[in-house]
């Protein structure tokens, strides 16, 4: 089961709702809606339940600094999906922004979605067992 994270976005210069789902409580997940300023609890934001539930480690997490993460984000009643790097602070969903995944982007992320990690790397040619983060540092452009 997953949650899922609802955010307004620009697309193409306007602004589209758009979900991003996620299982980064685990076993709690269970279709919510999380919003900007949920509350998670600090168990389910460790580097051990983060990789259990879907997410690849980019960067370590330095003591006391937010939470990055890179996922897609999926347009609600439209086409299209984009990538999206979310921020929790202090146990606390604080944001949710657009973003170009370059090599850039992804340096400054701590997690990435495992599923659109290998996804990216097959689109840029990867085709071998290497770990899909290694295949991005090496091929994303910037």
């Amino acid at each position: 089961m997953y949650d899922s994270i609802i955010a307004t976005l620009p697309c193409g210069g306007e602004p589209h709702v758009g979900e991003i789902q996620t299982r980064i409580r685990g076993s709690a997940a269970d279709d919510s809606t999380l919003s900007i300023g949920h509350q998670f609890d600090p168990g389910k934001l460790t580097r051990e339940n983060l990789e259990r539930n879907g997410y690849v480690r980019v960067n370590d997490v330095p003591p006391g600094a937010p939470i990055r993460l890179l996922d897609v984000w999926s347009r609600i009643g439209g086409p299209g999906e984009r990538w999206a790097l979310w921020e929790i602070a202090d146990g606390e969903l604080r944001s949710v922004v657009p973003v170009v995944v370059d090599r850039a982007t992804l340096d400054s992320a701590h997690f990435i979605s495992a599923v659109n990690a290998a996804w990216l790397a097959q689109s840029l040619g990867h085709d071998s067992a290497e770990p899909a983060v290694d295949v991005l540092r090496r091929r994303l452009p910037g």
